[in-house]
């Protein structure tokens, strides 16, 4: 499965680098949102109607490995105590 997760997450980590433009980084999170999306509706819809195409479940199974070898997403500021 390694063999054929790495290439996309090469090609993810590519446009979401520093070095990346500002669009290309706002592409990878909006897929990355879209990949989220589709794991959870997929994986509810799963559940609650029988489906037989394969090929939907094979891409399900694709992105669901898919999404745990993506870097986190950079995170916001740390956190700033308040204390006075």
């Amino acid at each position: 499965m390694n063999a054929a997760l790495d290439p996309a997450v090469s090609r993810f980590k590519v446009r979401a680098s520093q070095d990346a433009d500002e669009v290309d980084r706002n592409l990878a999170e909006l897929w990355r949102g879209k990949l989220q999306a589709f794991l959870n509706l997929y994986g509810f819809l799963s559940q609650v109607i029988r489906n037989q195409d394969s090929d939907l479940e094979r891409l399900y199974v694709f992105l669901r490995h898919l999404s745990t070898k993506l870097p986190r997403r950079a995170s916001g500021p740390g956190y700033q105590s308040m204390t006075r």
